[in-house]
C-alpha cells in the first residue's frame, strides 16, 4: 500500500471525514504513483502512528480523500540512538541519512569539524530542506511512521565537551580501544546511544584529545578503514542488532 508523509496533524480528523491532499502528496500519489479514485493509501504525520485512507476526488490541480481508520503503529525502539558525523559529499550524505533513518536512527547530528565540508547559510538552508526531504522518502518507503530530528549543527568540538551523563557516548577511531560489539556487551545499563563518525581525513588531533577528556568511548569497527559513510551504517546496524532494534518485538510507540 502506498505511504505518504503529511506535513499537518492527522489526529484531529474523524474517520469518515474527507480531506484535501497536500500538493506533494498530490502529486506523488496522482501524476507519479498514478493512483485512481477508490484506491487505498496509508497517510503518517510523523507522530508514531498512521492512517489508513481512500481517494475520494482526483482533479486536474488536486485530489481529496477520506479517512477510514486510525492504525496505532509500534515503530521505534526504546533506545534512542543518535548519529553525529560531519559533512560529507552530498551523495554520501544523503544515503546515510536515508539508510539511518531506515535503520531507526533517532535523531541526526550533523556537525563542522576540521577535516569536513563546511556550508554557507544559503546552502544550509537548501541542503537542510533536501535532507529532510529524504528522511521523508525513506519514512515513506520502509513504513516508519516517526520522522527522525535533524539536530541543528554544531561545531563538533562544542558538541564533544557538552556533557550528557544519561547517553552512551562512542567515538570511533582507527586502532580504537575496543570494538563496537565488545563495548556494546559490556554496557547494557544505557537507554540512549550517541555514535560520533569522522570525517573522510578521521578526526584530527584536537578532537581526539577531546573525546578522551570529554568521557567519550574510543571504539574501533575491525581491521579495515572504513568511508565515512559506510562507519556511519555499519555503527548504527551493530548497535541496533545488539539493543534489539531490529527486533519488531522491541518496537514501541513514542
Amino acid at each position: 500500500m502506498p505511504r505518504f508523509f503529511i506535513e499537518t496533524s492527522l489526529r484531529s480528523l474523524s474517520v469518515g471525514a474527507e480531506w484535501v491532499l497536500p500538493e506533494r502528496v498530490y502529486h506523488h500519489a496522482v501524476r507519479v504513483r498514478r493512483l485512481r479514485v477508490g484506491d487505498v493509501l496509508t497517510l503518517f504525520d510523523g507522530s508514531g502512528d498512521s492512517w489508513r485512507a481512500t481517494l475520494r476526488h482526483i482533479g486536474k490541480n488536486g485530489a481529496s480523500a477520506s479517512i477510514d481508520t486510525h492504525i496505532p503503529t509500534p515503530s521505534e525502539n526504546a533506545f534512542a540512538l543518535t548519529l553525529a558525523l560531519p559533512l560529507i559529499a552530498a551523495d554520501r550524505m544523503d544515503w546515510v541519512l536515508q539508510k539511518g533513518t531506515e535503520l531507526g536512527v533517532r535523531a541526526f547530528q550533523l556537525l563542522y569539524s576540521e577535516r569536513g565540508g563546511h556550508l554557507n547559510n544559503e546552502r544550509l538552508t537548501r541542503r537542510v530542506e533536501h535532507w529532510r526531504g529524504v528522511m521523508i522518502a525513506a519514512c515513506e518507503q520502509c513504513g516508519r511512521n516517526t520522522l527522525p530530528e535533524l539536530l541543528p549543527l554544531r561545531e563538533m568540538t562544542e558538541y564533544l565537551r557538552a556533557e550528557n551523563s544519561e547517553t552512551l557516548r562512542v567515538a570511533f577511531v582507527v586502532g580504537g580501544e575496543t570494538s563496537l560489539s565488545e563495548l556494546l556487551a559490556k554496557e547494557r545499563e544505557w537507554n540512549a546511544a550517541a555514535l560520533l563518525i569522522g570525517a573522510e581525513g578521521g578526526l584530527s588531533d584536537t578532537e581526539k584529545a577531546i573525546i578522551g577528556q570529554a568521557g567519550w568511548r574510543s571504539a574501533h569497527l575491525g581491521p579495515r578503514i572504513l568511508r565515512a559513510e559506510t562507519a556511519a551504517i555499519v555503527a548504527v546496524a551493530l548497535t541496533q542488532a545488539a539493543i534489539g532494534g531490529l527486533d519488531h518485538a522491541m518496537l514501541q510507540r513514542i
